[in-house]
């Protein structure tokens, strides 16, 4: 193979001479300040792998297409606006990496972007544009000319009426929006620079009412226009900021904001802090009007308003893209579907009647997603194959209509009186048809997959098969019965941390998002204890402001929110692993649901105050220093300087709550093995220990992703001497559940996934790094694993585990050239491509490469069809997001299917 690696060199350009190397086979790239590349480079026929990631391209040549050998092209990281359509025709390619560029949302959505994930859809997509440039025909290739125009603000403003001026009527009296309207007809404008093209807005309607903000976070999305609307006659809107703050957070500054105070014709001036605004959110802001709606079109400013619209529109990324005809015939007959939802067979069959395979249903799904007319998740198919999408599943068609079966809940008086406490036999009832309170009804075989669209937007977590909780309208302040709080005195190991919030755009502090406290209380549900049912607190140590969370194994925390910041305190003999699993909660929740923030983290000063000469009182007051908690990681093992209180504190302290030192949990977690230490309550102690050994062994999930990480490896039956001899060895699969690890089948059944194969030379050097790490987390797993066998297996419980984990030691024993080979397993020359697409890095963790080598032999189909694997294990992301292949019950409890039984 040719490589020709010029990566990292400072490079500003590449010359064309590039075309003449016809032999190379790899071309790298990437980490220079190119902004462009010669379309020479396309004549390079050998080239599999073109890298040209972090650079500063605006654009790549259209003669790439003609690279018909590349399987690898990287994109990522640059300043590219577009794609060249040509790229479609590259039929060997496997990996397009497209993130971090300044693309229409469309072509991000379509090629993924990230590791591991096909560029099929936007390959498809690019072929389809292709061809239509090469027939020359305008009516094949055409733009949507599509955005979403979102009228937010407080209530009784006049959003409605302005909206009824905005499309050319007279406003009429109606009743207060509920949660949100979206106008059936179009808004339509000319474009402010082509006549020849009409924009078409679909117009959302928000209600004003704090208690509908929970259904909005569905909604918001950077390629729209919002109007903020406000009354002059009523005072400046107090939560102005907020909301500014809450689309800056969620849509970016990509979106586009209009400024519109109404009821011009009052007299009462708007006055407004423009300036101030502007310098705080820049140029989301498009600019300040003031118009009166009564007289409908003909109202004052309302012509103003309708041109600056148009102009905002203009100027959205995207919507100057271009799409084959087909698809526009596609969407307009999905859009003629008179049902506000239908199966996903449904969009297959449109998409076939216009000559479109029916692997385009998803794409074409995806896009009228990304434009505002659909709502779709391929994870909520019931089918057990996570790879599959189930022909039965749901795609809504009409939003509104999906906002609008939260607000019938969030309204109802039972659930409304039981603080959030939704009893899922209320449903019906909830969502029957109702003239009077606009409820358009909900059949029988769409409730399910509602409440489980609220399971997944954390407004509700599960609580048992009979109730759910909207943690949003809990109204109680913290309870007296809570074991403990934020300002309470630790009497053990604690760690304390506050959260605050910054603008990723302007990196100035922002207050907590209303709703952060309710999604973060319904995310973290997973890591709790299951509930008592004879518990009397049925809204499970939640309260308005934040929630006491106790868990099986891994200890307990508090959090609470004061003011601009949320305070986060865990206690247990191992903090840290608690503590860990709520940061990365936060972590994946904030930009999920407000794309733009960002978590400061820090950690709060355990030193006082000195006394100031002359007064008293002073000893004892906390000092309000603190630490920012990704400075504290890269000193540790080393001390800090508060420059408050001039205090001196141990880094690693402050970061774990103790002195950790991995070697002493290694050390104990051994003694476990070897029978040192048998207590059940040090084994409770340690297993939250190992559990976050286990998957910091894969911290990217690169490897879990692709097959269970945890199983027993033993000889097929007898000795290890044994198998070597036959070269078979049996892999059992164990649930991955933090709180209950257990063989997915019993040990020896031959039920998947427990299987017995036969392995290549070597192999077993190389699992032996595996071996010798897991056989010490699987120690401390094995009392709760015995349990959970016990219970539901035929299997002699913890004895005939702790026997069989023992019988995994012996394997570097029994092979024939002893540690010197095993240590030669720390030098295995993986192959990237082979594995990862191209993504694996090399780790400097042995069990990681070791892991790989085992998945290899669990991934042949020649030993183990598909059909047979994993066995009911299937991978769960957890809100943490660690992914781990879990039971059904285990996975039921992480991320909750569709309820089984009818509501």
């Amino acid at each position: 193979a040719a490589v020709l690696n010029l990566s990292g060199l400072g490079l500003t350009s590449v010359p064309p001479e590039i075309g003449q190397l016809a032999s190379l086979t790899t071309l790298r790239l990437d980490e220079n300040q190119l902004t462009s590349v010669p379309p020479e480079i396309g004549q390079l026929a050998s080239l599999a792998g073109l890298y040209l990631d972090i650079n500063q391209l605006t654009s790549v040549p259209p003669e790439i297409g003609q690279l018909a050998s590349l399987t690898t092209l990287f994109l990522y990281n640059n300043q590219l606006t577009s794609v060249p359509p040509e790229i479609g025709q590259l039929a060997r390619l496997t990996t397009l990496l497209l993130f971090n560029n300044p693309l229409p949302a469309e072509l991000l959505t379509l090629g993924g972007g990230g590791f591991g994930q096909s560029p099929k859809r936007l390959l498809e997509f690019l072929r389809a544009q292709a061809d239509a440039q090469a027939r020359d025909d305008a009516a094949r290739l055409r733009r949507f000319d599509e955005a979403k125009l979102l009228l937010i603000g407080p209530g009784e403003v006049g959003k409605t009426w302005l909206l009824r001026a905005l499309q050319g009527r007279v406003p009429q009296p109606t009743p207060s929006t509920r949660g949100i309207e979206i106008a059936r007809e179009p808004l339509e404008l000319k474009h402010p620079t082509d006549p020849d093209r009409t924009l078409h807005l679909t117009c959302w309607d928000f209600g004003g009412q704090d208690h509908y903000q929970v259904t909005h976070q569905i909604f918001f999305s950077p390629k729209s226009v919002y109007l903020l609307v406000w009354k002059p006659r009523e005072g400046f809107d107090p939560e102005m900021e907020a909301r500014l703050e809450r689309i800056e957070l969620s849509a970016g500054r990509t979106a586009r904001v209009l400024i519109v105070s109404t009821h011009a014709d009052e007299g009462v001036a708007a006055r407004l802090g423009q300036e101030a605004l502007r310098e705080r959110f820049g140029d989301l802001i498009q600019g300040f009007y003031a118009v009166d709606s009564a007289n409908g079109p003909d109202g004052i400013g309302i012509a103003d308003l309708q041109t600056a619209i148009a102009t905002a529109v203009a100027g959205l990324e995207g919507i100057d893209l271009a799409f084959p005809g087909a698809w526009h015939a596609v969407q307009q007959h999905i859009r003629q579907l008179e049902d506000p939802s239908v199966k996903f067979r449904q969009i297959v069959q449109v998409c076939e009647s216009h000559g479109l395979d029916a692997d385009m249903a998803d794409t074409i799904t995806g896009l009228m997603e990304v434009q505002g007319h659909a709502v779709y998740f391929p994870e909520a198919a019931t089918d057990e194959d996570a790879g599959a999408l189930a022909a039965d599943n749901i795609v809504v068609l009409q939003p509104e209509w999906l906002a609008k079966a939260v607000s019938f809940v969030i309204d109802d008086d039972e659930t409304n009186a039981a603080q959030g406490i939704l009893a899922h036999a209320r449903l019906p009832a909830i969502w029957r048809k109702d003239e009077d309170r606009g409820c358009p009804g909900y059949r029988k075989p769409v409730r399910k997959y509602l409440l489980w669209l609220m399971w997944k937007f954390d407004i509700a977590y599960r609580q048992d098969a009979d109730t759910s909780l909207l943690p949003e309208m809990i109204a109680r302040t913290r309870p007296d019965d809570v074991p403990w709080h934020t300002s309470t005195t630790a009497h053990g190991r604690e760690i304390r941390a506050v959260c605050q919030l910054t603008s990723e755009t302007t990196g100035r502090d922002i207050a907590i998002p209303k709703g952060l406290v309710p999604a973060l209380t319904a995310a973290v549900h997973p890591l709790r204890q299951a509930r008592d049912p004879h518990d009397p607190d049925r809204l499970d140590r939640n309260w308005n402001g934040g929630f006491f969370l106790h868990t099986a194994h891994r200890g307990e925390a508090c959090v609470e929110q004061e003011d601009r910041e949320l305070h986060v305190v865990v206690r247990h003999a191992y903090p840290r692993v608690l503590f860990e699993q709520l940061q990365k909660t936060l972590t994946q929740l904030i930009p999920t649901r407000w794309e733009h923030a960002r978590l400061d983290l820090r950690v709060p000063c355990p030193g006082t105050l000195a006394a100031r000469p002359g007064t008293t009182g002073q000893n004892h007051k906390r000092c309000p220093g603190t630490f920012r908690i990704d400075w504290l990681e890269g000193i540790r093992g080393s001390s800090a300087s508060c420059q408050t209180c001039r205090g001196k504190f141990e880094v690693d302290r402050l970061l774990d709550g103790f002195d950790p030192k991995e070697a002493e949990i290694v050390r104990r977690l051994q003694e476990l093995q070897s029978g040192q230490n048998e207590l059940l309550t040090s084994q409770r102690e340690l297993l939250a220990a190992a559990h976050a050994m286990f998957l910091a062994i894969d911290p990217e999930n690169q490897a879990r992703r692709r097959a269970p990480s945890l199983f027993t490896i033993l000889p097929e039956q007898g000795t290890w001497r044994q198998s070597l001899t036959k070269k078979r060895v049996r892999i059992t699969c164990w649930c991955e559940h933090p709180d209950g690890p257990h063989p997915q089948t019993p040990i020896g059944s031959n039920d998947p996934p427990d299987y017995v194969l036969s392995f290549p030379k070597d192999w077993l050097i190389k699992a032996v790094p595996y071996v010798s790490w897991g056989v010490m987390l699987l120690k401390a797993f094995v009392p709760l694993a015995g349990t959970v066998v016990s219970q539901g297996l035929s299997l002699n419980a913890g004895d005939a585990l702790s026997q069989q984990i023992d019988l995994m030691k012996g394997l570097s024993s029994a092979l024939p050239s002893g540690k010197l080979e095993i240590d030669a397993a720390r030098d295995i020359d993986y192959e990237p491509g082979k594995t990862l697409s191209g993504t694996y890095r090399r780790s400097e963790r042995p069990e990681l490469e070791s892991l790989m080598q085992i998945h290899e032999l669990l991934l042949d189909e020649q030993q183990v069809p598909k059909s047979q694997r994993w066995g009911g294990l299937r991978p769960v992301q957890a809100k943490s997001g660690e992914i781990l292949w879990l039971c059904r019950e285990h996975a039921a409890i992480q991320s909750p299917p569709p309820l089984e039984q009818d509501i």
